[in-house]
């Protein structure tokens, strides 16, 4: 094998392993985000929905209380 030929079967190696390499680590951070971030994602904007839905009741209880 030649040298040229050597050094391409070199790289096109290295570009399979940084390829397997990007798809792993790819593949983890999307079960990371599925796992991990989307649900504490959605369990936080539950939280910040029903705190604002009852600061909203608190604010119009305070409205009917004040115009009556």
């Amino acid at each position: 094998m030649t040298r040229k030929a050597t050094i391409i079967d070199n790289h096109k190696r290295e570009l399979v392993a940084l390829e397997n390499a990007h798809r792993a680590e790819l593949k983890e951070l999307q079960n990371k985000w599925n796992n991990i971030v989307l649900p504490n994602f959605e369990n936080e904007t539950a939280l910040l929905e029903m705190e604002l839905k009852k600061r909203h009741e608190n604010e119009l209880n305070q409205f009917r209380t004040a115009i009556d």
